[in-house]
């Protein structure tokens, strides 16, 4: 097999952006957009004036008559099979949105089955929560060795953390508080 051109990215733009600046991204975007107009998967059409199609979990948060009380993250998805992968996940704009928009008192629940992971997400949480979110522990949470929470304090657990403890694997749990 001949390649008529090799190209290689160290990582996938992060926005339209970032894209639009490369041909190659540009070609991929509008074969995308053709195979989607040709299959009929979706309709194009143009947004209502004064619309705006771009949303964040600030937005979606924000727009919320309640109080953000109790956020869950569980890293890794099934899907990601790769650890760098699973560490991508949690972006900077997301731990900063859920600083801000939780209520005081409010919990984040971090969970995973792979012990770098969850402490690049502590050490996440804690540097980039702009110093509002702290480690959460009271007299009903057991901790383990390396400040890990022995049970899930939810008393339910999700479909992937029965699949990792069925096989044997520990799971890496925290609850931060904002303060």
């Amino acid at each position: 097999m001949r390649w008529k051109h090799s190209l290689f990215f160290a990582s996938e733009p992060s926005s339209y952006k970032e894209a639009s600046t490369h041909n190659v991204w540009i070609k991929a975007i509008d074969e995308e957009i053709a195979m989607i107009e040709k299959n009929k998967t979706w309709k194009l059409v143009d947004y209502p004036e004064g619309t705006n199609a771009t949303s964040s979990f600030r937005t979606i948060v924000a727009g919320y008559p309640g109080r953000l009380i109790l956020v869950s993250i569980q890293c890794p998805n099934p899907d990601f099979n790769e650890p760098e992968h699973r560490w991508r996940m949690v972006k900077r704009s997301l731990v900063e949105a859920i600083a801000d928009e939780l209520a005081d008192g409010g919990k984040v629940f971090l969970q995973s089955d792979i012990e770098e992971v969850a402490m690049r997400m502590r050490k996440q949480f804690l540097d980039e929560g702009k110093s509002k979110l702290v480690i959460a522990y009271d007299k009903n949470m057991i901790a383990g060795p390396g400040g890990w929470l022995k049970e899930n304090p939810f008393g339910v657990r999700s479909d992937w953390e029965r699949h990792v403890l069925a096989r044997g694997a520990p799971m890496y749990r925290l609850m931060l508080c904002k303060r």
